[in-house]
């Protein structure tokens, strides 16, 4: 691996199995931004990828959960076991006590009644933290979570979110889930809009990349995007991003024009994964609307895929019905964009390469 050649991989899984950004930062320096499985193997994505380049696990610095969101944390905990070195990264929080008791009442919840699945696998990060004696670092607004420099050149982790103000909202939820949490067969809820998402801002050398995670806009501009477009010094301090992660499988809820106008350069390359489970993602009129503002837009995978499932025989019928009325066949398409940019030269451009089920849009 080229030192001086930075390398952004998109790994997508279509039908929202989930995504994971596995990026070479320079020389040699690798971190990892959210975990997926394979839904057939159980295996951790970025793990099999970066096993599959032969890199040196121990290279691993950093290892980012964006949210605690089924599509972006299933197979942390392997990724994390496996990499020695990492320092495990995911959104603060003001009260820690009380956090870390919610996580341990809804993993016991885990065992007896459904439950968010993502909660067992934060769980075994927190336990492999405790047994190995690592730091976790918090994530936060404007905060630095990883640099290193080699040439003269800068390499720089910056997260953006989340802001203060969700910190405080989150806080309050977890006071009232707590109290609230004896409830027989209570589910934990999925909070949304995700405010509290990771988006992270990285210093590639000359370069600078924009990773959106699934953070969306909201009305307060304490919070979400307009708190990181209108409040972010890390923002302003930095040259605009060449590289964009758009945000929320390029929902509406994840676009807003102040990102383009203040954060990214014109007509960035931008990548997204899709979601085609209950509603799909982006929208024909997300798509356009994107199009228009970059000349290089890539998915991991196709935008719809056949909800028409395969043709059984009878037994099989018969023991599904009998069994499990509800069973969903896989929908599982593996798509990676690898896109690469010499960070010694501030005028190189981005070049792209796609395998698996990953295409170009326009």
């Amino acid at each position: 691996m080229d030192p001086f050649i930075a390398e952004i991989n998109l790994l997508g899984t279509g039908g929202g199995y989930g995504e994971s950004i596995v990026i070479h930062l320079g020389n040699h320096k690798w971190i990892v931004v959210d975990s997926c499985q394979d839904p057939n193997t159980g295996k951790s994505l970025p793990l099999v990828f970066l096993r599959s380049r032969s890199i040196d696990l121990s290279q691993v610095k950093l290892i980012v959960c964006t949210h605690w969101h089924d599509d972006h944390i299933n197979g942390i905990s392997e990724l994390l076991r496996n990499c020695p070195n990492a320092t495990f990264s995911f959104a603060r929080v003001n009260d820690q006590k009380k956090f870390l008791q919610f996580v341990s009442l809804d993993y016991e919840k885990v065992k007896s009644v459904a439950s968010n699945s993502a909660t067992s696998e934060f769980n075994q990060c927190l336990k492999l933290l405790r047994e190995e004696k690592r730091q976790a670092k918090y994530s936060s607004a404007d905060r630095l979570l990883y640099a290193t420099e080699f040439h003269e050149l800068n390499i720089n982790v910056y997260s953006l979110s989340p802001s203060d103000f969700s910190s405080e909202l989150f806080d309050q939820e977890i006071s009232r889930l707590i109290s609230d949490f004896g409830a027989p067969n209570k589910k934990l809820p999925k909070q949304t809009p995700n405010d509290r998402s990771v988006v992270l801002l990285l210093k590639l050398g000359k370069h600078t990349v924009l990773l959106g995670a699934d953070m969306e806009v909201q009305d307060n501009p304490k919070l979400g995007w307009l708190d990181i477009t209108r409040n972010s010094q890390i923002v302003k301090s930095f040259p605009r991003s060449g590289y964009f992660k758009i945000p929320h499988h390029g929902s509406e809820t994840g676009y807003h024009e102040e990102i383009w106008n203040k954060i990214l350069q014109g007509k960035p390359l931008s990548t997204l994964t899709p979601w085609n489970r209950n509603k799909k993602l982006p929208t024909e009129k997300m798509v356009i609307k994107y199009k228009s503002l970059t000349d290089n837009l890539f998915i991991t995978s196709p935008l719809t895929v056949s909800l028409k499932p395969k043709r059984r025989d009878r037994k099989a019928m018969k023991i599904i019905k009998e069994f499990n009325k509800s069973i969903r066949e896989s929908r599982f398409q593996y798509g990676v964009i690898s896109s690469k940019v010499d960070i010694t030269k501030e005028g190189s451009k981005w070049s792209t390469s796609l395998s698996g089920t990953s295409s170009k849009l326009n």
